[in-house]
């Protein structure tokens, strides 16, 4: 019994040395982070879509044409990332308001999740005169433009997500396919 005493007061004191003497140093969680999204540096070659509009676009993105719907598509990276365009001949003024209330119907699906849109008229360095919405919030079209002649040529891009934006977590995405899409903007020329 003596012997079993003996051997809890040296466990007793082992284990109090252990804990005054351990590290002194206070444990900290590594605060919640995003990943570090390396992004490739740009470099642009010049489109020609068939019967349409030409326009320099980021030789990152890959292309995919709809010929049928007059869709253009050009895909970003690993990330989900979309960029689609919508090119329509204008036949009548009637169908110009139609392609307009089209196009604000879409934007309009995004009111209940957007914390803001923000709408800006521009004119392009090729004169043309766009109308460019800045939807914010947790969307999956942060960023849209709609860009026309007024009587022969409609044109409406939209970069998409595949989910909705969380945050700040693919900001640097963002920023960096819509300088790409101010980019398109104003390199963009109609085919005559």
């Amino acid at each position: 019994m003596l012997g079993i005493l003996q051997k809890t007061i040296k466990f007793f004191y082992l284990l109090l040395f252990l804990v005054l003497f351990s590290c002194k140093q206070t444990y900290h969680p590594k605060p919640k982070g995003l990943n570090k999204i390396n992004l490739p540096q740009t470099k642009y070659s010049r489109v020609f879509v068939e019967n349409g509009y030409s326009f320099e676009k980021n030789t990152v993105a890959k292309t995919q044409e709809n010929k049928e719907y007059g869709w253009f598509n050009l895909s970003y990276f690993n990330q989900t990332a979309e960029l689609l365009l919508t090119y329509k001949k204008i036949s009548s003024p009637e169908h110009l308001d139609n392609l307009f209330n089209e196009s604000y119907k879409l934007v309009s699906k995004h009111q209940n999740k957007a914390t803001g849109i923000v709408e800006t008229d521009i004119k392009t360095s090729n004169d043309h005169r766009a109308k460019i919405i800045d939807i914010k919030g947790e969307v999956p079209t942060p960023f849209q433009f709609i860009v026309t002649d007024s009587t022969n040529n409609f044109l409406r891009a939209a970069l998409y997500f595949e989910r909705p934006i969380k945050g700040d977590s693919l900001l640097p995405v963002v920023k960096y396919i819509k300088q790409d899409m101010l980019h398109l903007l104003n390199t963009l020329s109609w085919n005559e």
